[in-house]
């Protein structure tokens, strides 16, 4: 049989037992390029330079692009990353740019990080910005980014 025992517990006792006494990783400086390689990107290269951080098995961060969007003519195009890490090294992120237009939709990545942790590499793929309007499949290519902080 299964006995119900109240108990009541004040408003600072259950905010106190709900503080997490996390320490964020910091996030580090990187840096790379995601080639083009097939469909509408096949000709690209966007170049991009990020602080992320891991978080357990959690990825995040931000950066800037000077090429990409190319229409920006070298203007910083901001970004945010989002994703998650593997006990394995296996990467899986999000890239979303600070753009009307490209911002729609995300670069996705999928690769490998090193065992040393400098380097991750491996493949992205975006769908068409403009949807049904362009009539494309989107595109994609492979990607490398190295940790240029010690």
């Amino acid at each position: 049989m299964l006995k119900i025992i109240r108990t009541r517990v004040s408003k600072p006792e259950i905010a106190s037992l709900l503080q997490l006494d996390i320490v964020a990783e910091p996030k580090h400086h990187w840096e790379g390029v995601l080639a083009g390689g097939y469909g509408s990107a096949e000709k690209g290269r966007v170049e991009v330079k990020a602080f992320l951080r891991f978080q357990a098995d959690m990825i995040d961060g931000e950066g800037a692009s000077h090429t990409f969007p190319s229409r920006l003519n070298g203007a910083p195009c901001t970004f945010a990353v989002t994703g998650r890490i593997s006990a394995f090294g296996d990467v899986a992120f999000e890239v979303w740019f600070d753009d009307q237009e490209c911002g729609r939709i995300p670069f996705t990545c999928t690769g490998q990080i090193a065992a040393d942790w400098r380097t991750i590499s491996g493949d992205w793929s975006c769908a068409c910005f403009y949807g049904d309007a362009c009539g494309c499949d989107g595109g994609g290519g492979t990607f490398e980014l190295r940790r240029v902080d010690p």
